[in-house]
């Protein structure tokens, strides 16, 4: 093992992060090497096709986010090929958006861009 994410990182929510920590499969993973490679590898054939993604995209990233970078959500807003994008950073929230406090503000978001695509 290689990487080990904290589940503190994840969400401001104590409830959601007493679930968390209350789940074995969750509470001491880890990533070996060979899935932190894959993950790069990934990423990197991602960025190379964000120009080929031609459908409507909502990016959601918190700004405090510990796990993943919020700059990585801004490149693939910059770089989808989408006329039809929006990216949207939630100012102190952390990685699990839907778990993390302010989770209604962000269901709202998800549920209006949906509404607005379907209207049309």
């Amino acid at each position: 093992p290689v990487l080990r994410l904290k589940n503190r990182d994840f969400t401001r929510d104590p409830d959601a992060l007493r679930r968390l920590n209350d789940d074995p499969m969750v509470l001491k993973e880890t990533q070996p090497a060979v899935t932190v490679a894959a993950m790069v590898r990934a990423n990197e054939r991602l960025e190379r096709g964000f120009s080929r993604i031609t459908m409507p995209v909502l990016i959601l990233h918190g700004t405090a986010d510990k796990a993943t970078m919020p700059a990585g959500s801004e490149i693939f807003a910059r770089d989808a090929g989408s006329p039809d994008k929006t990216l949207k950073l939630y100012e102190g929230h952390y990685n699990d958006l839907l778990a993390d406090i302010g989770k209604d503000e962000v269901l709202r978001d998800i549920l209006d861009w949906i509404e607005t695509r379907i209207a049309h």
